[in-house]
């Protein structure tokens, strides 16, 4: 998951601006940029970084579970965009593709690894011809004691990525608020 949330210096800027209007109205004002600006990097997510730009997508179950969230408190406002933050179902290998580590069969067991069609593992066995950048086609399985995944990142990066984005939404959204 990834919060977001405004730095002292930025919130100073931002405040100077809706200084001219009542205490309710910039909470509603700022409360709603937050909710535009985690909307749109969901929408990043979904439709970017989940999509093959940074994962590839299999299942789409961990896309389905992305959501987020605005909540409001007495002295800040956090905006949380991740698997399962409204409902609570985190995927379980959600957190291990934006992080990496190593998973381990448990008690001495085997994980099942599929060989996909056009891999260098497939053709290594003589299963595939020639290289596919991406299959989902399953020629074989193979049988290990654990594997690395490597970081992804496919949060960070798309949070870095909207940044630009994020910025432009919070000035449009105060700039409604002040004039409407």
């Amino acid at each position: 998951m990834i919060e977001g949330y405004l730095n002292p210096k930025d919130f100073k800027r931002l405040m100077k601006k809706l200084k001219s209007i009542s205490p309710k109205e910039r909470g509603n004002i700022l409360v709603s940029a937050f909710r535009k600006a985690s909307q749109y990097v969901e929408m990043q997510l979904k439709n970017v970084a989940l999509k093959g730009k940074i994962l590839k997508r299999r299942t789409g179950h961990l896309a389905k579970s992305i959501e987020h969230e605005v909540k409001v408190y007495p002295q800040n406002i956090i905006a949380t965009i991740g698997s399962g933050v409204r409902q609570k179902e985190r995927i379980p290998y959600a957190n291990i593709h934006e992080t990496g580590g190593k998973i381990t069969a448990k008690n001495g067991g085997w994980l099942v690894i599929p060989i996909r069609a056009g891999s260098t593992e497939a053709i290594g066995m003589g299963l595939s011809k020639k290289p596919i950048s991406s299959s989902s086609k399953i020629l074989s399985f193979r049988k290990v004691k654990s594997v690395t995944i490597p970081a992804r990142k496919y949060l960070s990066k798309t949070l870095a990525s909207s940044k630009r984005k994020i910025d432009s939404l919070f000035i449009k959204e105060i700039q409604r608020g002040l004039s409407s």
